[in-house]
């Protein structure tokens, strides 16, 4: 814990239990996101009813796709991801490059769970977003990185590696069904993921079943 005052908060993307911290920071630190997070909080509602859109909890500076900042310690790089675990996902890069936050783009629970998407809120987020920041962080990190995920344990390329490799199984599995036309309730009797009964059954694989669904039959929709 240091005395020193915080400058800079970050936001990693809108929902409540990153930015609730705004009500506090906000009153001496300048709040950073990307430009929909700051949409977002003005204009959603937390689907926990996590008070968001307070004038002192917004962010104040704002970035498109990437953003840096300049420090005496070394450069800190934002990269934005759209349309993944919510409207607006954000990666930090901390100096260096051997430590970067991740947002909710990754969790790492103990016992796992499933990733996190979430689709049914606001309707933005989306399974293959996700992928694309767990493929970019494989891509553009060093082999002894740590993830700092937004849940859980600090995380390893090996923890990274199996994460997506249940987010494009999983993926795989429920669009093999979409592509006949299975609804929801067939991909939940058939026990689709059956196969990764260790993350999860019942209510916690049919949740991610729902989510991942309307993901996946989003962008087919908008792809036709």
């Amino acid at each position: 814990m240091s005395s020193v005052p915080v400058k800079y908060v970050l936001n990693t993307h809108w929902h409540g239990d990153h930015t609730g911290g705004n009500a506090y920071f906000g009153k001496g630190s300048i709040i950073i996101a990307q430009d929909d997070v700051r949409k977002a909080m003005q204009t959603e509602t937390d689907h926990l009813g996590r008070i968001t859109n307070l004038p002192v909890s917004v962010p104040v500076l704002t970035f498109s796709d990437q953003f840096t900042l300049h420090m005496q310690g070394g450069d800190i790089h934002a990269v934005s991801f759209p349309k993944g675990h919510s409207s607006s996902d954000t990666i930090v890069f901390f100096p260096g490059g051997k430590v970067v936050h991740t947002g909710d783009v990754l969790t790492n629970f103990v016992p796992a769970n499933f990733p996190a998407v979430d689709f049914e809120n606001d309707g933005s987020g989306g399974v293959q977003g996700v992928r694309a920041a767990c493929e970019y962080l494989l891509a553009h990190t060093a082999d002894d990185v740590k993830f700092i995920p937004g849940h859980g344990n600090i995380a390893t390329k090996s923890d990274l590696r199996r994460y997506l490799d249940v987010l494009n199984g999983t993926v795989a599995a429920i669009q093999v069904g979409i592509d006949p036309g299975k609804s929801v309730e067939q991909f939940e009797r058939d026990k689709v993921l059956d196969k990764w009964s260790y993350i999860g059954e019942g209510p916690k694989a049919n949740n991610y079943i729902k989510r991942a669904y309307k993901s996946l039959t989003a962008k087919s929709s908008r792809e036709r």
